[in-house]
């Protein structure tokens, strides 16, 4: 089975799923780097540029019929948060495989379950797959939680098959028929769709509801640049705070604690590199999370960004939808403030 031209989207109450995006290769960094994530996992792609790269790539496996990577995008939000992906193991799509990931901020807000009941349903209906496989960590009990929701039964232990550092470990082997799946799928929502609705706007502005500081920090030398940021944060509901130059970044960040720092990286005086830098060695300012905003974007430059301590970077002219995400998703990341 063949979609040269992608697949459809799936849209159900309070969230779409479709195929990924280029476009959503920040903010799946931003929600799929984080430990709490990756902890039962293999490793993520390890830039925005190797997400866009794995993107094009499932692009490519989608059109050769192996497989499909779906982005979860919940009501609200315009790029993906998490993927399904399910991957063909026989030629006829008789048997497939699938697997999830999801950003810490949308867990226990009933996306991952709405999402994956569409991604199932497409399956069986679409697809004729008769046997969807699943894999989980043993360790993993909110992945086996998760999974369980859905219908899906354990089947198998599986000794030393998943490797993590330098250890093998158990996992899991879920099975999910469309017959188990469909008696699940008639059980009436756990929360009603209005409480279902407040928990993923309450994801969304988790930052706030953590009292992260909203806050961000813009750093460049060019005024118009800096200043379009700047507004555009502002009417997103962020405050702003603004530097020049290195110098006047690492004074900012020690004077106001910015939940974000958006960092140029070709400045006078004393450049992002050094700054950022600087700002990671000094413990009071180390846990902020530094982008990279810049039109000097060489393979070398993202490479040394991210030597010093910039967790993403953006080139010029900036797509300021994707910079908003990364904003939110990166403060909603950050532990609790007293």
């Amino acid at each position: 089975m063949v979609w040269p031209e992608g697949v459809p989207r799936l849209s159900g109450r309070g969230v779409l799923v479709r195929e990924v995006l280029t476009s959503d290769a920040p903010s799946l960094f931003a929600c799929l780097s984080d430990p709490q994530v990756t902890q039962h996992v293999s490793p993520p792609p390890p830039s925005i540029a190797a997400f866009e790269k794995f993107i094009a790539w499932a692009h490519g496996e989608r059109a050769a019929g192996r497989s499909i990577c779906f982005g979860i995008v919940p009501e609200g939000v315009k790029a993906a948060v998490g993927v399904i992906q399910v991957r063909a193991m026989t030629p006829d799509w008789f048997t497939a495989e699938w697997g999830f990931i999801l950003g810490a901020a949308f867990w226990s807000t009933g996306v991952f379950v709405k999402a994956a009941n569409l991604v199932a349903e497409f399956a069986f209906t679409r697809l004729k797959v008769n046997r969807l496989e699943a894999r989980s960590v043993d360790s993993n009990a909110r992945g086996h939680a998760a999974i369980q929701k859905l219908g899906a039964q354990p089947e198998a232990t599986l000794s030393r098959a998943f490797r993590r550092d330098d250890q093998a470990d158990r996992q899991i082997l879920w099975t999910l028929t469309e017959a188990s799946w469909r008696d699940q799928s008639i059980m009436p929502d756990r929360v009603s769709s209005g409480e279902a609705r407040a928990r993923v706007a309450s994801a969304i502005r988790d930052s706030q509801e953590k009292k992260t500081p909203r806050t961000i920090l813009v750093v460049d030398d060019q005024v118009d640049a800096r200043e379009m940021i700047a507004e555009f944060l502002s009417l997103s509901g962020f405050t702003v705070r603004q530097a020049e130059d290195g110098f006047q970044a690492i004074e900012a960040a020690s004077r106001y604690r910015p939940g974000v720092i958006l960092m140029d990286l070709m400045m006078p005086r004393m450049d992002g590199w050094e700054a950022t830098r600087r700002l990671k060695a000094d413990a009071r300012t180390a846990d902020i999370p530094i982008a990279a905003v810049s039109a000097c974007m060489h393979e070398q430059d993202q490479q040394l960004a991210r030597e010093v301590g910039c967790e993403v970077a953006f080139p010029k002219p900036v797509d300021l939808d994707q910079l908003a995400v990364y904003v939110e998703v990166a403060l909603a990341r950050q532990p609790h403030h007293p």
